[in-house]
């Protein structure tokens, strides 16, 4: 079993220095990912119930979004994850 020690780099310091950011510089971030995946759901919202609103503000903005994070993600990363992450979000735009 993990000591503590371990546990607390795992979930609270290894992801971070990964893609070379302190804790509190990427709770930033993913807040404000956060933020805006709401704005983008509020805009599906309001297409769902007038479609002739926001019809391409959400896959737009997402684009966006995509072509960011590709763009933090670290050169070296041999994680299937992010390429799994990376195809699916591509995908949903």
């Amino acid at each position: 079993m993990p000591d503590q020690l371990s546990l607390y780099r795992r979930y609270f310091v290894d992801h971070p220095e990964a893609v070379g950011e302190s804790y509190f510089q990427h709770a930033r971030e993913a807040l404000s990912y956060s933020g805006r995946f709401a704005l983008m759901s509020l805009a599906c919202l309001l297409h769902a119930i007038v479609p002739g609103c926001c019809t391409s503000t959400a896959s737009t903005r997402v684009r966006k979004l995509v072509a960011e994070l590709d763009a933090r993600l670290p050169c070296d990363t041999e994680s299937s994850d992010a390429e799994s992450s990376k195809d699916e979000l591509r995908e949903a735009a």
